[in-house]
């Protein structure tokens, strides 16, 4: 009996751990997806269909992985003989995550596309790399429901699963790489507007996260596969790494309204720049925005007030200045 515990612990009890965090990964999601209706109702439709596609996927995979733990440790409680073999629930999850991955990693190839049109082919080399992730994820899913056996799995760890996660590292590597070459080169045309300057290091920053954590992900899980395949630790990254890729996405979304007002400003103060020095108005970086420019309106009221007998009471004026985006709120 104590080797059947020691097994758990180092099988099933890291899955556990990995479910736990999966589930409040997932309500992160849920509440940015939350967010992503309420402030953005006029995004376009392939936008919306885009989050809630992602939202679903996200909601099919923490049922299937709570499928697969009440499977294991419920339903197969005390029968030891049950713990080696496989399940569709987990294959399931699996494929799930490759679904989420997809539909990311293809909207930021989108945004490159459109991004820079004079370097289509950057578009062309990571749409080839997310097309070979998805490629190699369906085989491995095929192949996992081949084999159905958890020691087996470890004679698709080179065949499969290792060109799996490289094909999923590569596009993460290339969409960061792609926006901040594009981002430095925005940035040289706006030398000496410092708002401009600090967005688009904030946007490069944004990139750079946004790869670290995902590559970061999907780099330890093959680590865990290859060096510990009798353990479950894998599956623990790997049940937390689709909410990290749509949690990624959903933040950047929900982040357009700040980083607009801080264009909004950026593009203010380009303006009092140019009139004081009659210098050309820096260009504002347009990954996050439309190129729709946001327009400013300015009203001055004027007030005077008067005794009953005619002569003056106060006669001041007061400069109401508001700000108003009338850019539709679109996706990036």
């Amino acid at each position: 009996m104590d080797q059947v515990q020691a097994a758990l612990v180092g099988t099933f009890g890291a899955a556990y751990i990995g479910a736990m965090v999966a589930l409040v990964l997932y309500g992160i999601t849920t509440l940015q997806t939350y967010f992503y209706f309420i402030y953005y109702p006029r995004d376009e439709m392939v936008m919306k269909a885009t989050v809630a596609v992602l939202w679903l996927s996200e909601t099919l995979h923490v049922g299937f992985i709570s499928h697969f733990m009440y499977n294991y440790l419920i339903t197969n409680y005390g029968n030891p003989a049950s713990l080696a073999q496989g399940h569709w629930s987990l294959y399931m999850s699996v494929l799930c995550n490759v679904v989420i991955a997809t539909v990311v990693q293809a909207f930021f190839a989108t945004k490159i596309y459109s991004f820079g049109k004079k370097k289509r082919w950057i578009t062309g080399i990571i749409s080839f790399f997310i097309v070979a992730h998805f490629g190699f994820g369906i085989d491995f899913v095929i192949n996992l429901f081949r084999i159905n056996t958890f020691s087996k799995f470890i004679e698709i760890k080179y065949s499969t699963a290792l060109p799996f996660a490289i094909a999923a590292v590569i596009p993460d590597l290339l969409i960061s790489g792609s926006l901040c070459f594009f981002l430095e080169s925005n940035k040289q045309l706006v030398s000496g507007f410092r708002r401009t300057e600090t967005l688009i290091n904030l946007l490069m920053a944004y990139a750079i996260n946004r790869a670290l954590l995902t590559s970061t992900a999907a780099i330890l899980e093959i680590v865990l596969y290859a060096a510990l395949p009798e353990s479950f630790a894998f599956l623990a990254v790997d049940f937390c790494i689709g909410k990290l890729y749509a949690n990624t996405l959903l933040a950047t979304l929900n982040a357009r309204k700040s980083l607009r007002w801080r264009t909004v400003e950026s593009t203010v103060e380009s303006g009092s720049a140019r009139s004081s020095a009659r210098s050309p108005r820096a260009p504002v970086p347009s990954v996050l925005f439309s190129t729709t420019p946001v327009h400013v309106e300015i009203s001055v009221a004027r007030e005077c007030m008067t005794n009953t007998d005619g002569s003056n009471f106060s006669n001041q004026s007061y400069d109401l200045k508001s700000l108003q985006d009338t850019k539709r709120d679109e996706n990036f």
